[in-house]
């Protein structure tokens, strides 16, 4: 248990003087004091009490480090109460704005003719009863157990389907990102040459390309960029390290080395759509507390497979 505060006691004003009091004005002020409130002149308790009181103030005043300490405790005090005082000056002034805006507020023109009816007293119209509907007399605990399992028997369907979808949705989940992953694993390879140019009409809303091939790989480029390569030069594709699919190519353009998108094979423009797929089958897997929107999505994810993946690999 700790040693609890005493109060603070204000001992200028207890022996009568002021802060910058000397020694001898803190004596004689005690002495002074202390034979008004002796106990052989007063025995009253509460004159015992001022006596040690009076004791207790010239003890701490009259020794140098003492007062020291008790100054600045005195002067923390004075200072605190002056901010407390300037709090509740400072409140007082707000609640008295309030009142008045208030009064101003109640005793306006139109405030003081409401006030000034005098007429019968009209009580406030009671808001009309809700109509109660009265109980159905053929619902019962049974029929209402008999709602919910046929309830519960139209959604065994919506069930055994999201199971199966779940379980086709993991393997095309694990594909997609295993292409995803193949994709970011494509390297520089070797130097390869032209053999020929096959110009491709459209690759998937991409027209005007030309297919590019080698002895070991081939890759589908815009004809912009086709036009400085002709049979017989050189070009380095990148390729992925499990499928050997080429992603880009490095063209020399200028003088410099160029990198060129590959908008053909499984990594070409319509990988991107390999997104959708994956988002599509993640909320299959993951909302699953709502069997009619689960196989909802999860039909719509298995659309998006059969469809994007026979583009990918044709």
């Amino acid at each position: 248990m700790g040693k609890a505060n005493k109060p603070f006691v204000d001992y200028y004003e207890l022996l009568g003087i002021s802060q910058e009091a000397t020694a001898e004005e803190i004596k004689s002020a005690y002495r002074e004091k202390a034979l008004e409130h002796h106990p052989d002149q007063n025995p009253d308790a509460d004159s015992h009490k001022a006596f040690v009181a009076l004791h207790e103030a010239y003890r701490v005043l009259n020794d140098a480090q003492a007062r020291s300490r008790y100054d600045y405790r005195y002067f923390s005090q004075k200072s605190n109460r002056s901010k407390e005082a300037g709090l509740a000056q400072r409140r007082e002034l707000t609640r008295a704005k309030r009142s008045a805006r208030y009064s101003r507020r109640m005793y306006s023109p139109r405030m003081r003719y409401r006030s000034s009816y005098s007429g019968p007293s009209r009580p406030a119209p009671r808001p009309s009863p809700r109509p109660q509907t009265p109980p159905d007399p053929s619902r019962t605990e049974k029929s209402d157990r008999k709602i919910l399992d046929e309830h519960e028997a139209s959604l065994l369907g919506f069930r055994y389907y999201n199971r199966v979808v779940r379980f086709i949705l993991v393997g095309v989940l694990m594909f997609s990102l295993g292409m995803v992953g193949d994709y970011f694993t494509a390297v520089q390879t070797s130097e390869e040459t032209l053999t020929s140019k096959e110009p491709v009409m459209w690759t998937l809303g991409t027209p005007n390309m030309v297919k590019i091939k080698s002895v070991f790989s081939s890759a589908v480029i815009p004809k912009g960029e086709a036009k400085w390569i002709e049979p017989g030069g050189k070009f380095i594709p990148y390729k992925t390290l499990f499928a050997g699919e080429v992603t880009k190519v490095i063209i020399q353009k200028r003088g410099e080395g160029w990198y060129v998108q590959n908008y053909g094979g499984i990594y070409g423009s319509a990988f991107p759509w390999i997104a959708l797929v994956i988002i599509t089958a993640l909320g299959t897997l993951l909302f699953r507390r709502n069997e009619e929107f689960n196989a909802y999505l999860g039909t719509i994810a298995l659309l998006l497979s059969v469809i994007i993946f026979p583009i990918i690999f044709k």
